[in-house]
């Protein structure tokens, strides 16, 4: 195991002697230490390991173009090195970029390298050219892979997309090679808090005796093993506890010279134990919800999420972590108190390294949700990690929308910049880089992954547009950018159309969901009562086949219903606002419909529910 590595930290070397040898493993992490290793015989064989310095972001092989890919090129900070595959150094560049290198890529002489936002192209450390990616640049790639000379160069820039996730670790970097045995090739994973694993296709099978008993199972201390594997377990169980001593004893000095500081009122307290975090706050279009990833080097003591807006934590299979709520005090005057609306422990189990939480928002109501990290270290210490709650969440950006469907729109015209309007939005919908886009005009679309309605952002200097088929997205961006100009002192001219025929279309998009959750609470509702009369009935062949069915059915339905928790009351609230929207730009109030309203609800119909919006 080494420290904590980054994404494309480690890759395999390719073998270059005719003899038939395994290949060997380079690795860098944060640290700033990189090292080659090799397997033989199963054991981990160092070829060579550099001092640590500045963190790696990157490593990748390069060498002339026809040739082995076998030196070793590793960006640091701004800098590029290379080094043979023995460890010796052989390059020094500095890219004189003014952000981090992050994404580096090598082909023969033609040096790609990137930072967040700009890519720079150096050919025998000559600069070529550079260019300034509007959005956060996540990877490169240069085809064709295999170059040859006379082959032009393609470069790839993958921009914001999508992020893959899984539920054990981070997957830093997987290659494939001939590692731990000749013959059999393997995939070789880093993982972001330092584990090197490899997954062979030679079938590992030892040979092990012993006294088995009934059942097929044997006494630990009846096991023999053969003489190859015992050696390791005595080699294992050696370095085990060698370090657990060495722990013991750092510990007990760390102890004793924290007492005595204490003790002597000292301000030459040892300092807060550093550490690093790995986190992401992502969009999930598949169940409409933000998945929250958090990564610790260490053990994971507890996690205090901390909210000011209204949000629904959903359960998540895979959390073995005790979560317990406290409940939010109101304010001495008896109001409620707005700061913490939502206030979670997450108490994890020994050895958890990573947490992950489902949150959903409700949009329209806009804040922060916080996150207080503490490892299990001494002293203890505490990270804090900031997301924003924006005022439209549950918007997706996309290349392009359904242009057939009726739009309701909005226009503003006032005296602010391209900059500043640009900002305003960044603040109001997720999936917009900070900088300001190219060009006079900027056009963006988005799709609400909830409600499947659709959104459309136009704007330049002194002028806005917004189109969408759902009048509430409308009202919630006319009240958030008129917030904005009256923060800033600009005054808005703000011009509105309501097209009725968005009304329908919004209607026959919420009609799904409203008919599928008013059926779901319908069949669990019923499925209590159903399940008290088999408990007394015992043959249930003469109820109607439906209800048999709701029966048969009856845990996949809990199991739904549970994992939707106020989906029901978020759908109402949803075709509430629609309603209260609809009118408010006509200068109606009609808060005292809403009674009428949810009756209708309760009663589902769709036709009835037009008729409803239409009529009042």
């Amino acid at each position: 195991q080494v420290a904590v590595t980054d994404k494309k930290c480690m890759t395999i070397l390719p073998n270059n002697d005719k003899r038939r040898v395994t290949q060997k493993v380079v690795v860098g992490d944060k640290n700033g230490v990189l090292q080659c290793f090799g397997i033989k015989k199963r054991d981990v064989n160092s070829i060579f390991k550099l001092l640590p310095g500045p963190p790696i972001s990157s490593i990748q092989l390069g060498g002339a173009l026809g040739t082995p890919q076998d030196k070793i090129f590793v960006a640091s900070g701004s800098d590029i090195r290379g080094y043979s595959r023995k460890g010796k150094k052989f390059l020094d560049f500095n890219s004189n970029l003014t952000e981090a290198v992050a994404n580096l890529w090598i082909s023969g002489s033609d040096l790609i390298v990137g930072g967040q936002y700009v890519f720079n192209h150096f050919s025998d450390c000559v600069d070529q050219g550079y260019y300034l990616a509007s959005d956060k640049i996540n990877d490169i790639m240069c085809f064709p892979v295999n170059r040859k000379e006379g082959d032009g160069l393609t470069t790839v820039l993958a921009c914001n997309d999508h992020v893959l996730r899984n539920f054990n670790e981070s997957v830093t970097a997987v290659q494939g090679g001939v590692v731990g045995s000749l013959g059999f090739e393997e995939v070789v994973v880093s993982t972001y808090s330092g584990w090197v694993t490899g997954l062979t296709t030679e079938h590992l099978q030892k040979k092990v005796s012993g006294n088995f008993h009934a059942g097929g199972t044997a006494n630990a201390q009846d096991l023999v093993f053969d003489e190859e594997t015992e050696r390791k377990l005595e080699t294992l169980r050696s370095e085990v506890e060698l370090l657990q001593q060495q722990v013991e004893n750092e510990r007990t000095k760390h102890m004793q010279r924290t007492s005595k500081a204490v003790a002597a009122n000292s301000n030459e307290m040892t300092h807060a134990p550093t550490f690093h975090v790995n986190d992401r706050f992502v969009l999930s279009p598949s169940d409409s919800s933000y998945k929250l990833s958090i990564e610790v080097q260490t053990a994971i003591d507890h996690i205090v999420l901390q909210s000011d807006v209204p949000i629904d934590l959903l359960d998540v299979e895979s959390t073995s972590a005790v979560v317990s709520y406290t409940k939010n005090p109101p304010n001495p005057d008896g109001t409620p108190n707005a700061d913490n609306f939502l206030l979670a422990t997450y108490r994890c189990q020994a050895n958890t390294t990573r947490l992950e939480v489902t949150v959903r928002s409700i949009e329209g109501q806009y804040g922060h949700l916080q996150a207080y990290i503490v490892p299990r270290l001494q002293p203890k210490t505490c990270v804090l990690r900031r997301y924003p709650i924006k005022p439209l969440s549950l918007h997706q950006r996309v290349h392009d929308i359904d242009e057939s469907r009726a739009m309701s729109s909005l226009k503003l015209i006032g005296q602010f910049s391209l900059p500043e309007v640009h900002s305003w939005f960044v603040k109001c919908l997720p999936d917009l880089p900070d900088r300001t886009p190219t060009g006079d005009t900027a056009t963006l679309h988005f799709r609400n992954i909830f409600l499947e309605t659709q959104l459309v952002c136009t704007y330049r200097k002194g002028e806005a547009q917004v189109f969408s088929d759902n009048i509430s997205t409308i009202s919630i961006l006319k009240d958030y950018l008129s917030r904005e100009a009256t923060l800033k002192k600009i005054a808005l001219n703000i011009q509105y159309e309501v097209n009725d025929a968005s009304m329908r279309g919004a209607i026959q998009l919420f009609h799904p969901k409203l008919d599928e959750q008013l059926m779901l609470a319908k069949k669990v509702q019923l499925l209590d009562a159903l399940q008290e009369l088999q408990t007394h009935e015992g043959n249930m062949e003469f109820l109607a086949p439906e209800y048999q069915q709701i029966l048969e059915d009856g845990e996949d339905l809990k199991i739904k219903f549970k994992k939707q928790p106020a989906r029901l009351e978020r759908l109402y609230g949803m075709v509430t606002d629609l309603f209260i929207d609809k009118y408010k730009f006509k200068g109606i109030n009609v808060k005292q419909k809403i009674p009428q309203l949810l009756e209708t609800l309760d009663n589902y119909d769709q036709e009835s529910l037009i008729e409803f919006f239409q009529q009042t």
